[in-house]
């Protein structure tokens, strides 16, 4: 008879995780109304290795058994016959999205212009790119595998026999006057797909709705077997609800419960917005001020979904997880502390992923970081979006405070198998 000794499971949310599990006292028929995929560890008096079982293969008998019957139960009842078993034993690999400073990592960055040579003598202000170069890198492989964050927000990147090129970063240092760039490297996970976002993609498929309610994106390549993320303004959106994939060719934005204005107002800082804001009209006592049908028209939203830092990203991999650790808040600007060497990016309020040293003291590390301030805005205390327009005022009791961080994790678990040894 076989014996319970364990299992491998792996979620039933989506892109859930595998884990160990204890089922001995799972009723076996409804496994599968918890569970994407069950993998049983048993012996057998007759065998000197443990082996595993793959229940989707007995699914047609688990499913016909009344819903108390356990796991052990149903051992027990079948007594000596076979099972379709296997001598190799389910493993589960984690492997993680790792962060790390661009200059620390022995990266230089200079500023190029996005077409012509890197040594071609141009003005200053023509060089909107940045090229980041270190010797013996791979710099193909590098573009598969890494995002690239300028200031906080991630851009767009290509690459070449001289480095890898960040586009439209040269313009985003002289605007924040800032130089903090950083990488996301998803090499232990797959490789990723960068794919521009452009106005023919985007529609709503519903007469006379408008996008700042919901925004589609026709996507010509298959996502099939691919984990969808978006990175959209520069903030990177990784499983969570503002998106969804339909089907393997289309994605849902939901822009009605997207932080658009509070992301538009950090981002001036940050980024070239002036197209966005081409069309709009000004008010010549307040260049703050904006009228609420400019910043959710059509065109607003387009504009801003084909940004050169707004994009599709397609990662190989059969799963993803994000889990979130909170770091710590010292009271002092532009610090936090965590307990563990951290080797995930940061992420603050509004989702901005900002660059960091990690300083290792007595039994922590700091995390420096440039800017941890956030804004509280007058207009999150009203209903805005029916007014007519909106300024960036901000709360008389507490107009700023330091923002609440945590080291964004992310994961893959790689199940394999183990040959079982006598």
């Amino acid at each position: 008879m076989y014996q319970y000794e364990g299992a491998v499971v792996q979620m039933k949310e989506s892109r859930g995780r595998w884990v160990s599990a204890d089922l001995s006292l799972a009723p076996v028929a409804t496994l599968f109304d918890t569970y994407m995929g069950v993998y049983l560890i048993l012996s057998h008096y007759s065998l000197d290795h443990k082996v595993s079982l793959d229940l989707s293969e007995v699914a047609s008998e688990i499913s016909g058994l009344v819903d108390t019957a356990t796991v052990t139960d149903w051992l027990t009842l079948r007594g000596d016959r076979t099972l379709p078993t296997s001598d190799v034993l389910p493993t589960i690999t984690t492997k993680q999205v790792k962060y790390n400073d661009a200059w620390q990592a022995g990266y230089t960055m200079n500023f190029v212009h996005p077409f012509y040579h890197v040594d071609t003598q141009i003005m200053e202000t023509e060089k909107t790119d940045v090229l980041m170069v270190r010797e013996d890198t791979d710099y193909e492989q590098f573009y598969k595998n890494c995002l690239v964050t300028v200031n906080g927000l991630i851009h767009r990147t290509d690459f070449d026999e001289y480095g890898i090129r960040i586009k439209d970063a040269g313009t985003s240092v002289r605007q924040a006057n800032e130089n903090h760039i950083g990488i996301l490297s998803f090499r232990e996970i797959g490789e990723i797909e960068i794919i521009n976002i452009t106005e023919d993609m985007i529609y709503n498929p519903n007469p006379g709705a408008k996008l700042k309610e919901a925004a589609y994106l026709k996507v010509e390549q298959s996502m099939e077997g691919k984990v969808v993320m978006l990175v959209l303004g520069g903030y990177l959106h990784v499983l969570e609800s503002y998106y969804y994939a339909i089907g393997d060719h289309a994605i849902k934005i939901d822009m009605a419960n997207f932080p658009f204005i509070q992301r538009f107002y950090a981002s001036k800082k940050l980024l070239d917005m002036s197209n966005v804001m081409a069309d709009w009209q000004s008010d010549p006592n307040n260049d703050e001020h904006f009228a609420i049908s400019d910043l959710f028209s059509d065109t607003t939203i387009k504009k801003y979904l084909t940004m050169s830092q707004s994009f599709i990203v397609l990662l190989d991999a059969d799963n993803l997880y994000v889990e979130k650790h909170k770091v710590e808040y010292t009271g002092l600007p532009g610090r936090y502390y965590a307990h563990s060497r951290p080797e995930f990016p940061l992420r603050t309020e509004l989702g901005r992923l900002p660059e960091y040293i990690a300083i290792p003291e007595t039994d922590i590390w700091v995390l420096a970081i440039q800017d941890n301030f956030s804004t509280k805005y007058r207009f999150e205390a009203t209903n805005y979006r029916d007014e007519p327009g909106i300024d960036p005022q901000r709360e008389t009791l507490k107009p700023v405070y330091y923002a609440q961080g945590h080291l964004l994790e992310i994961g893959s678990d790689i199940a394999g198998f183990t040959p079982t040894t006598a």
